[in-house]
């Protein structure tokens, strides 16, 4: 900093004249803050004492929004502040001499917890009826060192009934809580009276996957939790034999609410928690042969087909996937949810070279592990399909089919690039026979799929051949993903698809981040080439994602402001970026001072 910085009174500053370029960035501008010379500090904390025993027990939470003042020796108030939202107080600045502090302006259904015995640093020093604390006396050590007094804090206990407690990520899906499961910020809890329908109040979950419902009367209550990532859901609900221990998931999974919960009067029940965990996903394959003898049996020796295109149909007759067998007929269709009446239809059969149309084999009676289950129009059997579920045995006889699957080419490899707005696609043949063209074809929900361009093929070359082909993409920005396929046409017209390759569009263009290190607040800023959801996570050396933050961003310019991290302990940590598919776009190393 070449500016310098001028000091023009006791709360003022002012910096020298800066000169920014176009497009500069100037992140060099600070300020140093230290206590006035001879003076003191006097704090600390004000917590929900759960257990009511008058010491600070680890967990119980700090209290925010608590008045404080500041008396001189003459019991004469000076300054007031209230408790930040980790419950924690400070006056600074103080000069040499003897003070206390009294606590005013609780929460409602809230009083003081029993006195410590003596003024010690996990104690509660309150009056219960006054709010005042003891006097201290803030001198200095030799050589003028500052005195920093920690010691005055107040334990407050419900007078009303209070609920709680925690969401949490359930990594492994055991529905308990386990010690490297972390917990879910900004998921909406909402108390409702005994029937389950009347609202009462809501609240969202903290940084740390807490909530609190407060100044409760003895009742029965149900508590809701709404809210969750599409991609995640309830786990297990009451897993047995953990109740003892008040770990368990109280979510029902179906409706995301606890079941009803009585409450007695003052009573404190921090034990209503859910359980979030990601939605197993189900997979429907698998194969599709030349049924030589057509008897609908798949018998050792009759080859798979590649190159025929499997369709998937939901009951609503809808296509919500799709794929293509390959060199050994083997296809699969993910993330399947789950449902009941789906069905497959099998396209795209090559016409025999002897002039005879290959049709479908005889349908067997119901989805088998060694049937065919296509009908005369290439239609399955309908099956229905439960989360998790890796259905292997949709499979597809062609009767009148050449006695192997023959591909005009012996090897095909593709792959995708986006650069900017524009994807290149590479794709490799090895031993071409009688190939004509290649065509390239584009879908933003891998069912529908349009050409985009097309390149002439070698015809008849022996070795490894390259080809490429660009896709401007600008006009299709706003989609998360896009699929892209090859289709191989042979001389004679018959064709087949390659492998379906994916490009993802980032949602970050630009990222910057400060300050680095950084003590309480990062800053963010993020160009953005869509409007859409992010979510920020903050990583620990050890890999353990301490923090998660959801944001809306927009097209073009965002500032994000991730604050109340100076509690964390010094070391290095990664912020990643990832956008709403669940692709991390960014990720840089900081360092917490």
């Amino acid at each position: 900093d070449n500016a310098g910085v001028t000091v023009t009174g006791a709360t003022t500053s002012t910096t020298g004249i800066y000169v920014l370029a176009q497009g500069e960035d100037n992140l060099s501008v600070d300020l140093g803050l230290v206590q006035p010379a001879n003076s003191n500090t006097l704090g600390d904390f004000v917590w929900f004492d759960q257990n009511g025993d008058g010491l600070q027990t680890a967990g119980e939470p700090g209290m925010p929004g608590v008045m404080v003042t500041l008396y001189n020796n003459a019991g004469t108030a000076i300054a007031y502040t209230t408790t930040d939202a980790n419950g924690q107080y400070l006056f600074a600045g103080l000069a040499d001499g003897t003070y206390s502090v009294g606590f005013s302006n609780l929460p409602a259904g809230f009083d003081f917890t029993s006195k410590s015995a003596s003024n010690d640093l996990t104690g509660s020093d309150a009056d219960v009826v006054s709010g005042k604390s003891p006097t201290v006396t803030l001198t200095y050590a030799s050589g003028g060192t500052a005195r920093d007094n920690r010691s005055l804090d107040a334990g407050l206990i419900s007078t009303a009934a209070a609920l709680g407690n925690y969401v949490w990520l359930d990594a492994n899906g055991d529905g308990v809580q386990d010690a490297t499961e972390s917990g879910i910020a900004g998921v909406t809890v909402t108390l409702y009276a005994s029937d389950g329908t009347t609202v009462l109040s809501s609240a969202i979950t903290d940084q740390n996957g807490k909530y609190l419902f407060s100044n409760l009367t003895a009742g029965s209550y149900v508590v809701g939790f709404s809210t969750i990532p599409g991609s995640l859901q309830f786990t297990q609900q009451n897993t047995p034999g953990d109740n003892g221990n008040n770990t368990n998931s109280d979510a029902d999974p179906v409706t995301g609410k606890s079941s009803v919960i009585v409450l007695s009067n003052a009573e404190v029940d921090l034990t209503i928690d859910a359980g979030i965990r990601a939605k197993p996903v189900a997979t429907v394959g698998d194969y599709v042969w030349s049924d030589l003898d057509a008897n609908g049996v798949q018998d050792v020796g009759e080859p798979g087909i590649g190159g025929i295109v499997v369709t998937l149909y939901n009951s609503l007759n809808q296509p919500i996937g799709s794929a293509i067998t390959d060199g050994n007929g083997k296809y699969l269709i993910t993330n399947v949810t789950p449902g009941a009446g789906y069905y497959v239809i099998f396209s795209n059969v090559p016409t025999n070279p002897s002039g005879v149309q290959p049709s479908f084999t005889v349908q067997g009676p119901n989805i088998g592990t060694t049937t065919s289950h296509a009908d005369a129009t290439g239609k399955s059997n309908t099956f229905n399909v439960n989360a998790g579920d890796n259905i292997t045995n949709v499979d597809g006889g062609i009767k009148d089919y050449p006695g192997r699957a023959i591909l005009f080419i012996q090897r095909l490899d593709v792959s995708a690039t986006l650069r900017g707005s524009v994807t290149t696609i590479n794709w490799t043949t090895e031993n071409e026979v009688n190939t004509s063209k290649f065509i390239v074809e584009r879908s933003i929900d891998n069912v529908a799929y349009t050409s985009v361009g097309e390149k002439t093929a070698a015809g008849n070359f022996t070795g490894t051949k390259n080809y490429s082909l660009n896709d401007d993409i600008t006009a299709l920005m706003a989609n998360k993903v896009i699929y892209y396929r090859v289709k191989v046409i042979n001389a004679d017209g018959s064709f087949v698809y390659s492998k379906v390759v994916v490009v993802r569009i980032n949602t970050v263009s630009s990222v910057k981040i400060w300050p680095n290190p950084f003590m309480d607040k990062i800053n963010v800023s993020i160009v953005s080439p869509l409007t859409t959801t992010i979510q920020v996570r903050l990583i620990d050396f050890a890999g353990k994602t301490i923090r998660i933050d959801q944001y809306s961003v927009v097209k073009g310019n965002n500032q994000l402001a991730i604050d109340n991290m100076a509690t964390l302990p010094g070391g290095v940590y990664a912020l990643q970026i990832k956008d709403d598919s669940g692709a991390v776009n960014f990720v840089e190393k900081l360092t917490k001072q």
